[in-house]
């Protein structure tokens, strides 16, 4: 036990390119010498984590885990049936060395469900400080259907995950968007652009309604039938969408300074008619009849390299799919297999970018490194369990191919193979290898 902590020994290196398995020749380094190269190690993950320390400590800026969930069934490879004590030491052991590697800009996410959440959390605090607790992220992650619907009680289609920061102070947070559907309180068109005392406002319905060759709702309800209403949202939600720089609605202000406050009766009083207001920022505020324009263009943004109608990312997660992920990247795993886009999604709320590190030192088949590689990031994994092909290294080695599933074809990703990475194993006799 008191040697826990000792550097070990790897063996069985291999370098994996798109050409196929290479003799490790040399481990690229950058000008400071810390190793600059993707791993994937087989092994006890507490001993591995403590022998990267000497290289890795305060550098890495992503950790995600995915640990047994403590849940009691016994056809998981690890011990998945800890009493609360047991599993917190198992947890407390790892997350301690996971805090030392983490660079002070740094952020950690650990998944895990409703069993463990509240010890897990507190167990989190006293390692990292509350003060660093930055959210728990719900998810959905199926749906209420088939055997889980016959439980008793709300089925259970949410797992969780704990975000948090090495110092919440250093951290960047990034501004993060999720696709939605037309928000139907932008229900007016303004016309007559150009200078704000000339706009009109009118009903965008109506307005789609005459682009469209309809006299009136009527009409249309004539032809389409019982799927008018159907129709009629599809139209104005894709006109919406290619005018949004002139699709508005009148929302309420928030906590208005003096001025507008002024300039906000006066509107009330001359009604339907736009008031502009330049603010510091050189940007202008247009209010009418008491509220301010809102334009839909506000709501478009960019998510995986194409336009889509928006709203800000929250703390609850339904927008990514669990569905069909059994194949993705070639390999199979039984439980806890995670969707590539939930990890993408996950290194786009911290900024990781290039020549950043990320570390998942229970990486199943592999789905962390799988999406850094893709993303040009510098991963390390670790896995001592054996999934016979549905390792992370057969994965990794269908990606430096081009593995096409995930998120390889999204625009923004555009995934065609290339890079490669290292495998690297703890050796079984530590000591005796040592010595050799």
């Amino acid at each position: 036990i008191d040697r826990l902590e000792d550097p070990k020994v790897f063996e069985n290196w291999k370098r994996y390119t798109a050409k196929g398995e290479e003799k490790v020749k040399e481990i690229k380094r950058d000008k400071d010498g810390t190793i600059k190269e993707n791993l994937i190690i087989k092994g006890n993950n507490l001993l591995a984590l403590h022998s990267l320390k000497e290289q890795f400590t305060g550098k890495v800026k992503l950790i995600y885990i995915d640990p047994p969930y403590n849940i009691g069934k016994d056809d998981f490879g690890y011990n998945d049936n800890f009493n609360h004590s047991t599993w917190l030491t198992f947890m407390k052991n790892r997350i301690e060395i996971a805090h030392e590697l983490l660079a002070k800009d740094g952020a950690i996410f650990v998944q895990i469900d409703h069993h463990e959440i509240a010890y897990l959390n507190t167990l989190m605090d006293e390692i990292f400080g509350s003060e660093n607790k930055t959210q728990i992220i719900s998810m959905k992650v199926s749906a209420a259907s088939g055997f889980k619907a016959v439980n008793p009680g709300p089925i259970d289609v949410t797992e969780f995950i704990l975000f948090y920061t090495k110092n919440k102070s250093d951290f960047r947070f990034q501004k993060n968007y999720v696709e939605t559907g037309y928000h139907k309180n932008y229900n007016l068109y303004l016309e007559n652009e150009g200078n704000a005392k000339n706009w009109k406002l009118v009903s965008l319905k109506e307005r789609v309604l005459k682009e469209n060759g309809y006299k009136n709702e009527k009409e249309l309800k004539a032809k389409f039938g019982t799927v008018s209403d159907i129709v009629l949202l599809k139209l104005i939600s894709e006109f919406a969408f290619s005018h949004a720089e002139n699709v508005v609605s009148i929302r309420d202000l928030h906590k208005p300074s003096a001025k507008v406050k002024e300039l906000q009766e006066k509107s009330r009083k001359e009604r339907n008619k736009i008031i502009t207001y330049k603010k510091q920022d050189g940007s202008y505020t247009y209010l009418i009849n008491g509220g301010v324009l809102a334009f839909y263009s506000n709501k478009v943004n960019e998510i995986d390299g194409e336009l889509k109608v928006t709203e800000l990312l929250t703390n609850y997660w339904n927008h990514i799919s669990w569905a069909g992920i059994a194949r993705e990247g070639g390999v199979k795993l039984k439980n806890g297999k995670k969707p590539e886009k939930l990890i993408k999604q996950i290194m786009e709320v911290t900024g990781t970018k290039n020549n950043d590190i990320v570390l998942d030192f229970f990486s199943g088949s592999g789905t962390t490194c799988a999406v850094a590689h893709k993303l040009n990031l510098q991963y390390i994994g670790i896995e001592q369990l054996d999934y016979e092909d549905n390792n992370p290294e057969s994965r990794l080695k269908e990606v430096v191919k081009g593995d096409q599933s995930g998120i390889s074809k999204l625009k923004s990703v555009n995934w065609k193979g290339g890079g490669d990475f290292i495998y690297c194993e703890l050796a079984k006799w530590n000591e005796e290898a040592k010595e050799k």
